[in-house]
């Protein structure tokens, strides 16, 4: 049983894209790959600790000829780092912090000292999931990926305008799921018990994922899903600190999601990628509290605040290559259901404890069309 400390954040109250290739630097992940002395790919053998990148979709060239701030973990560093949520991964990366932590569902990230004034307003950091971005209008937060089942995270620091569009000013953190093996059925599975310092409750979660070839070689399939409950460790007093409290330990999260993968490959030269992705996360009251030591939110009044975040995501990529040209279209749906959050708020005599309620309600499509050459050609991207 591991133990951890509590932490907590006091608060003072898409469209553009374009895909990013495979990035594996270390410590993460490396790639070795022939190149030349232009830094193309070539047929010889690449040389010993040689790290290649295809982050600018132009081909395998050498990390120290990207004119981008790059890193990347895979899965298995994402496990040894023993990385949970946005929070853990965010200690990796250098010149990136959290900025600010209402909730469990607004998580909001800052890249060389830009990023969030606040968590509500368009964001400088895009998020991406796989081929297509991850948001919400007017909202900052990221999205509450289950790390187990990620295939790596790719982080580019800022400025990345010109690639991910005006919501990426500041950097972009690509996520990318697991696919389906084709070949074989695979099956993984974790638990984890915990305990937080000050909690009364423990901590626990689970995930699980199944993978099967439907029609070997062709066809598979992967389904997985997770469940993570955190204990609260913030006490709430109707007014002053005073006395009892209202609730005790009040600020627990429960985390849950859901998501399919289906991959075919008809032949050597297409590729159909389709996913379906449903999370919920709730938290009872929030993390905007008035003491760290002793954890304590004051001033709340009757008010049961919380933070409700919950959307159905669906993705589609398809890639085609027609001798040395590949067409690919990549299309997300995203339909966040009603919920955000709610705090009471102190507003003094004669006023009292007021409510601030922000919705997260909104839908959104998009779709992108891009044509690439496999060569040294004028379309190269």
């Amino acid at each position: 049983m591991k133990i951890y400390r509590k932490t907590a954040v006091l608060l003072n109250a898409l469209i553009a894209s374009a895909a990013l290739g495979l990035v594996m630097s270390a410590p993460a992940l490396a790639q070795n790959a022939p190149q030349d002395a232009s830094g193309e790919a070539t047929s010889e053998p690449a040389n010993p600790g040689e790290i290649v990148v295809t982050a600018l979709k132009s081909g395998s060239v050498r990390l120290d000829k990207v004119p981008l701030a790059i890193q990347a973990f895979n899965g298995d560093v994402l496990k040894q780092r023993n990385v949970r949520d946005g929070a853990d991964l965010i200690q990796l990366i250098p010149g990136a912090s959290q900025a600010q932590e209402i909730g469990a569902g607004y998580r909001i990230f800052s890249f060389r000292g830009s990023g969030a004034g606040g968590p509500i307003g368009d964001g400088l950091i895009g998020y991406y999931l796989d081929d297509t971005p991850f948001g919400v209008p007017n909202n900052q937060a990221a999205p509450p990926v289950q790390y187990f089942d990620i295939d790596r995270v790719e982080v580019l620091r800022g400025p990345q305008g010109t690639l991910y569009g005006l919501g990426s000013s500041a950097g972009t953190i690509i996520y990318h799921t697991k696919n389906p093996d084709l070949d074989r059925a695979t099956y993984a599975g974790e638990l984890e018990l915990s305990k937080t310092a000050e909690a009364s409750d423990p901590n626990y979660r689970g995930a699980a994922a199944i993978s099967l070839p439907l029609v070997p070689g062709k066809l598979g399939l992967r389904v997985s899903g997770g469940y993570d409950r955190r204990a609260g460790v913030a006490d709430i007093y109707s007014g002053a600190p005073t006395g009892t409290p209202r609730e005790k330990d009040a600020n627990h999260v429960t985390s849950k999601d859901i998501q399919a993968v289906l991959l075919w490959k008809p032949d050597e030269l297409t590729s159909v990628r389709t996913r379906f992705w449903y999370f919920a996360t709730d938290q009872k009251y929030l993390n905007v509290i008035n003491s760290l030591d002793p954890p304590f939110a004051a001033f709340q009044g009757d008010v049961v605040g919380f933070d409700k975040r919950r959307a159905w995501y669906a993705s589609n990529t398809i890639e085609r290559e027609f001798g040395g040209v590949t067409l690919t279209n990549a299309t997300s749906y995203q339909k966040s259901l009603p919920g955000g959050f709610q705090v009471g708020l102190n507003l003094g005599a004669p006023l009292g404890t007021g409510v601030l309620i922000n919705g997260g309600d909104a839908r959104n499509f998009v779709n992108e069309l891009r044509l690439a050459t496999n060569d040294g050609g004028p379309f190269k991207g």
